[in-house]
């Protein structure tokens, strides 16, 4: 029959919370009686980057991930480590469509021997001409998607077809990551 579909997790105030078990500090975590099981970590849209960041506390932490999943993650262009190109000349202060994809830099240190999975699409990304140069932007409050290849991650770009580019996105991104961790858990 396999294991139950995988819970969700998040962080609330520095603590570790799931349905399947509660930890009160991140010092439980290090407790000898407390054995940690296989950690697998996956977040969408805001949540993509708070998984980033949870799975960067636990490799400082020494707790071995075992796979993160990042669905559609909102990034911002600060993230970015190149800028977007024009398709076209551009019109200062006006967005304009990218010839090229936000690559996100390296923003946290993760668990090298983690298996890593980004899904994104790119279909809402925009460029715009500011005071300093071209920036990345869109029309979802400034959020943009891209490469996490300098994390290590697989890197899977979603192409949507229907009219919810980041819905598609997110969608696809869940189905191959719960299947991701259903299979390393039904491994154990």
């Amino acid at each position: 029959m396999g294991l139950p579909r995988p819970m969700r997790s998040s962080t609330t105030e520095g603590r570790l919370v799931s349905s399947r078990a509660r930890f009160t500090s991140k010092d439980a975590l290090k407790d000898p009686v407390v054995q940690v099981g296989v950690v697998c970590i996956r977040g969408s849209n805001s949540g993509g980057k708070a998984a980033l960041k949870l799975a960067a506390q636990l490799t400082a932490e020494k707790i071995p991930v075992r796979f993160v999943g990042i669905q559609d993650g909102a990034l911002f262009n600060r993230d970015a480590s190149n800028s977007p190109i024009p398709a076209k000349i551009p019109l200062p202060r006006v967005m304009f469509f990218a010839a090229n994809s936000p690559t996100i830099k390296s923003l946290f240190a993760i668990d090298p021997n983690a298996t890593k999975h980004n899904f994104w699409q790119d279909k809402q990304n925009r460029g715009q001409v500011g005071a300093s140069g071209r920036f990345w932007t869109s029309d979802l409050n400034g959020e943009v998607h891209g490469k996490l290849v300098a994390m290590g991650f697989q890197d899977n770009e979603v192409k949507p077809a229907g009219n919810s580019p980041h819905g598609e996105a997110v969608t696809q991104g869940e189905i191959s990551n719960v299947a991701n961790i259903s299979a390393l858990l039904n491994a154990l």
